[in-house]
């Protein structure tokens, strides 16, 4: 089900937003990878080149940003930095997480 709704948020988050992170550095790198397709975003979680905690802070930072005007965004889930930590402790630790992470 934390799946489950992970996903729905990424999808949801890949549709409506286009640009931003906290500093340059971070802002390069996450925007490169917010850029590119879900099934390249979920391999490079699985090879370990990218978590899944700074991919859900990078959309939401970019929502933040571009969303102020528009509230195309109706919802958010909460613990979804959470949620995408501990996902990220379940697939270092071996964890067989499913096919989206």
């Amino acid at each position: 089900m934390m799946l489950k709704r992970w996903y729905v948020l990424v999808a949801a988050v890949i549709l409506m937003c286009s640009a931003c992170a906290s500093n340059q550095a971070a802002k390069t790198d996450i925007n490169a990878w917010l850029d590119k397709p879900a099934h390249v975003q979920v391999q490079a979680i699985q090879a370990g080149e990218l978590s899944s905690e700074a991919l859900v802070a990078g959309y939401l930072a970019r929502i933040e940003r571009l969303d102020t005007k528009a509230n195309s965004v109706l919802s958010l889930n909460s613990d979804a930095l959470a949620q995408a930590k501990m996902l990220d402790k379940r697939i270092a630790a071996g964890e067989d997480v499913g096919v989206l992470a």
